[in-house]
């Protein structure tokens, strides 16, 4: 028996399809399942797996104790990163990651004693990044008082925290206030308050 192929795949979730609302004692169904191999935003991931086929039909699942090896496609290296817990790999969109579309992941399958090549393959991964279109920028605090002053002994706060979300043109929302790239400034009284990150 050998190696005909090394087959991989991405999945980021999974669509079901045929669930039914209710099922009762020893109902029986059939059920559909579609992986999604996209990715929309930065800090997204999924898992990566890859299969070896066989020329008598069988498969099996390769892990990286098994001499799998993954990573990303030469020219994607700003679309992924590949990771893995010791055992299953999986895909991250870096932070500044780019899109990106196509067989964005190779994996080689290599003899655990000799190192030599049994075989590769590639799995398609979707990078698609939302495109920021708004930020909404709230405060914990609608008054604040200097620590000095005698409102902040009467129990007026000191400071606020600044919370941060990204609206997407796809729909979709993400906080963003721990995340370096964001700049705060004091516009109006700036003699008043100062930023503390």
């Amino acid at each position: 028996v050998r190696v005909a192929a090394l087959e991989g795949m991405f999945a980021s979730a999974a669509n079901w399809e045929g669930v039914p609302e209710t099922v009762g004692s020893f109902t029986s169904f059939n059920v559909n399942a579609s992986l999604v191999p996209r990715l929309s935003f930065e800090g997204a991931k999924g898992n990566v797996v890859f299969v070896a086929l066989y020329d008598d039909g069988h498969r099996e699942g390769l892990q990286l104790t098994d001499g799998l090896e993954v990573q990303v496609t030469s020219g994607y290296e700003q679309s992924l990163e590949v990771r893995n817990d010791s055992a299953h790999f999986y895909a991250e969109v870096p932070l500044d990651g780019e899109s990106g579309v196509g067989q964005l992941l190779t994996g080689n399958w290599r003899d655990t004693c000799s190192g030599a090549l049994v075989a590769n393959g590639t799995a398609d991964v979707t990078v698609l990044l939302a495109v920021p279109v708004a930020i909404q920028v709230t405060a914990s605090e609608t008054n604040i008082a200097n620590a000095n002053d005698t409102a902040a002994l009467l129990g007026i706060p000191t400071s606020a925290r600044l919370s941060v979300v990204l609206l997407f043109n796809d729909g979709s929302s993400r906080n963003a206030s721990e995340d370096t790239r964001a700049v705060f400034n004091v516009t109006t009284g700036a003699s008043l308050a100062y930023l503390d990150r």
